[in-house]
């Protein structure tokens, strides 16, 4: 070892002091991975006869790291240090400080090279007339590699050059974590406030999708696919039969006829319960003619006009009713002449009303019974879309759109004045009309315009039949809770309209 100047000695008492200030500050903010060495500027605990390739396992006995690196001897330049890594320490980043004790004072800089698992992390020196700051610092991003790691120092210096220097203390610690963008942090983390989090698994609740593991966030929840089925949502171009979804719309499967049951189930007549109609159920007589009826109880095509003066539409059957007899031979022009009066009187009151169009009319009131399209369902003076719509939507635009300006927003007055206008058992079939469900769960959207001053102005319905769940805040309600007036928010339901 060459002489050192009593300066060097000065130097590395001011040194020792300094690092063992930082050393106490750095035990109680820093989690330190690995410390090597004492701080006494000496490095007398290492080991001074090592040769060759040195691997040294962190937390073991110093005499098994060597005492100095240098350019001397080529099998001695490269220093493995082995090191395990938890996964969540894996995931931030380190700082490196290697500081020294002595050094060749002819040269005036010392270059080494530090690595990670086989990856340079970058070439650095130490600067021979900066004693005082005789620690090099160095920045060591996060490995992303739980378990054991490795890291080799080696000196850069060409061989025999007379570059070498003594070790006095090493350690490696974790840097406070930020970031700035989601690359940043390792591939199963995202950015989140500077921070790298741990990505979410489905379930948990998301802004973005570089949040969730599956990298789909649908509707606010960590989802494995995108669109994700039963989640109450439909979403363009999804069929989803637990949604109530086909096509990206949202549908009655137990009434709509092109998806019956499930999506893209067709039926040549009507659809009701989810299962496709019998179109020739059975015939029944309307107008003086006979029609089939299908097994959802709708009206369908013609099978016989009961053309002929002697035919009477009975029982679903055209039959004779009219018998000529002719007792008189002098009274048979006027008996039959007063008869054909009568038939083609009849005949002509009958057809003089032209023929309603009768597919999707009730053989029993077929002015009051549900008309139903793609857009909603139309009965009596009320009406419901197919539909459903987000509660801050705007519903008067939505029911224009899809009845006509003949139509508004119905109000939750507008059913009570309906049932204290009509006979019993009226409210339960306009709303059977208008395919009001059963259930805990609201059905429709309506306004309030009542006089309880808390109320907000867009409520919704619930048919509970009698039966209100003890859950269920109602503040107002309809004979005993037949139908119930709920206020609190819930997602996407369809509007309930009137005429005007």
């Amino acid at each position: 070892m060459k002489t050192k100047g009593k300066w060097i000695q000065i130097i590395c008492v001011i040194f020792i002091f300094i690092v063992t200030t930082s050393t106490l500050a750095l035990s109680e903010e820093t989690e330190v991975i690995w410390e090597i060495g004492e701080r006494d500027c000496s490095g007398n605990e290492f080991n001074g006869n090592m040769s060759g390739h040195v691997h040294y396992y962190s937390g073991t006995n110093l005499s098994n790291f060597p005492h100095d690196i240098n350019d001397g001897y080529k099998n001695r330049t490269h220093i493995h240090i082995y090191y395990n890594l938890t996964d969540k320490q894996s995931k931030k980043d380190m700082k490196l400080s290697l500081c020294v004790g002595d050094h060749d004072l002819t040269n005036s800089f010392f270059e080494f090279r530090v690595g990670i698992n086989n990856i340079t992390i970058g070439n650095y020196s130490f600067i021979y007339d900066e004693i005082p700051d005789s620690c090099n610092n160095i920045a060591i991003n996060k490995t992303c590699k739980s378990g054991e790691n490795v890291m080799l120092i080696e000196n850069t210096n060409s061989p025999f050059t007379d570059h070498w220097l003594i070790w006095d203390y090493l350690n490696l610690t974790v840097k406070e974590e930020y970031c700035d963008v989601d690359p940043d942090c390792c591939s199963d983390q995202y950015c989140e406030n500077k921070r790298c989090e741990n990505k979410k698994e489905d379930g948990f609740p998301c802004l973005r999708q570089s949040e969730c593991k599956s990298n789909h966030c649908v509707h606010g929840v960590c989802r494995p696919t995108d669109p994700y089925c039963d989640d109450h949502y439909c979403d363009p171009g999804e069929n989803c039969e637990q949604d109530s979804c086909c096509n990206g719309t949202t549908v009655d499967l137990k009434t709509n006829k092109s998806n019956c049951g499930k999506c893209n189930n067709q039926c040549t007549a009507s659809c009701c319960d989810s299962k496709c109609a019998d179109p020739r159920h059975e015939k029944s007589c309307h107008n003086g003619d006979v029609y089939w009826i299908d097994s959802c109880g709708n009206w369908g095509e013609l099978h016989d006009d009961c053309s002929l003066l002697i035919e009477e539409c009975s029982d679903g059957e055209c039959k004779q009713e009219w018998v000529i007899i002719a007792v008189v031979i002098g009274g048979v022009i006027t008996v039959i002449g007063g008869i054909s009066y009568i038939i083609v009187k009849h005949r002509l009151d009958r057809d003089s009303s032209p023929k309603e169009t009768t597919q999707g009319k009730n053989r029993s009131e077929a002015d009051t019974e549900p008309q139903a399209s793609g857009k909603g369902i139309k009965y009596g003076d009320f009406a419901i879309t197919s539909q459903t719509y987000a509660e801050n939507s705007d519903w008067d635009k939505i029911v224009e759109d899809v009845f006509g300006s003949d139509y508004r927003v119905a109000d939750w007055k507008d059913f009570k004045d309906y049932y204290s206008n009509s006979k019993e058992g009226d409210l339960n079939r306009l709303l059977d009309g208008l395919a009001v469900q059963e259930g805990s769960n609201p059905d429709g959207f309506v306004y309030y315009s009542g006089d309880i001053p808390y109320l907000p102005s867009k409520c919704f319905i619930a048919r509970h039949n009698h039966n209100k769940p003890p859950g269920f805040v109602a503040p107002d309600n309809i004979d005993n809770h037949l139908l119930s007036l709920g206020t609190w928010r819930v997602n996407r339901k369809r509007i309930l309209a009137v005429k005007k």
